[in-house]
This record gives structure tokens, sequence and C-alpha cells, in this order.
């Protein structure tokens, strides 16, 4: 199912983060790798699976493998959550 990142889900995930008391550092790197997404995206645009793929691969070319790896985590974390 593809999903839509705007600023009220953006939101929504931090919410939700501060509920599970993740630590203040933690929620700040998933907002700001969520944000970076939609950098790369767009905010509100649509997001297919291909979308997913261009970004992993643009990560891959433009940081260490564990750093993107990290990046993918809190955007495969949002849209799990179905925030």
């Amino acid at each position: 199912m593809n999903r839509k990142i705007d600023n009220d889900v953006i939101s929504q995930f931090k919410k939700q983060l501060t509920q599970e008391e993740r630590a203040p550092a933690t929620i700040e790197k998933y907002l700001r790798d969520v944000k970076k997404f939609c950098s790369f995206a767009g905010i509100g645009v649509e997001i297919t699976k291909e979308t997913a793929i261009e970004y992993k691969r643009w990560l891959q070319q433009h940081y260490e493998i564990n750093s993107a790896n990290s990046m993918l985590a809190a955007l495969n974390l949002d849209l799990q959550t179905g925030v």
C-alpha cells in the first residue's frame, strides 16, 4: 500500500515515538531521517516501492552502508506504524 508523508504524519510520528518513551536523541534522529527522505521524494508525494528503492540507491551512493541502513530504518518504522 502506498502512502504519503506530510507534516501531519511527521508530527504524529513524533508523538508516537514520545509515547513509546524513545530517547530524545533517537526521536530527533528518526525525524531528521524521515525529513531527509521527504527532501528526496517531496513532502506529501505518494511514496511507492520504486521511490523507496531509488532513495535506498541514492543513500548507498552518498553514505556508508551502516548510515544508509540507519536512515532507512527510521523510514521503515514510520511506514510500518501507519502513523
